[in-house]
């Protein structure tokens, strides 16, 4: 599981730095957003059902996901900022964990601990999502960010009719959706 997450992690990592080259207008965000790499280390941990391991596993996917940028990047032929290096060294240290948790909880049967795991994914999706449609909306593409802030409702909504069904659950769920969302769009919104 270890190895599958880390490996997982790096070749997310490769195909970003490749992405940035060769993705259409519409979607070249993909490759320069964090909640792109949150939703994929989310996914990856999703194959272990253990809180305290997804933990490790969080850690190990941003991180396998920063090496792998960085191999691609030097393999293409350009630099790797210090900045960018200490910033999703923290996420993997910080966040990573709070994800790996999050999607062993979703795989979980405690209704109140499917809800927080989902928003803590779904949150990280509409927060940037929002920042993107509001911020930098005169240099990308909206097309990105509508579809990330659709995805993050979509697990919301999904989750909400399938496993958590009952009104305590699917409030927090999207209580704690809409205090991330708005955590990392205030976040972003000091850089």
């Amino acid at each position: 599981m270890i190895a599958i997450v880390t490996a997982g992690g790096f070749a997310v990592g490769m195909l970003t730095s490749f992405g940035q080259a060769v993705l259409p207008f519409e979607m070249a965000s993909l490759a320069n957003s964090a909640g792109a790499w949150s939703l994929a280390a989310f996914l990856l941990c999703l194959c272990n059902a253990v809180p305290s391991r997804g933990l490790l596993l969080g850690f190990l996917a941003l991180a396998g996901m920063l090496a792998g940028y960085f191999v691609a990047t030097e393999l293409r032929g350009f630099p790797t900022g210090r900045s960018l290096v200490l910033f999703w060294g923290v996420a993997a240290i910080v966040v990573g964990p709070v994800l790996g948790v999050g999607a062993a909880w979703v795989r979980g049967t405690e209704r109140r601990r499917v809800a927080a795991g989902a928003a803590a994914i779904a949150g990280i999706l509409v927060g940037e999502g929002a920042y993107g449609l509001t911020i930098v909306a005169g240099t990308t593409s909206p097309v990105y960010w509508a579809l990330q802030v659709v995805l993050g409702l979509g697990i919301v909504i999904g989750l909400s009719a399938t496993r958590l069904r009952e009104p305590a659950s699917i409030a927090l769920c999207i209580v704690l959706t809409a205090v991330v969302a708005a955590a990392l769009y205030l976040a972003y919104s000091s850089l």
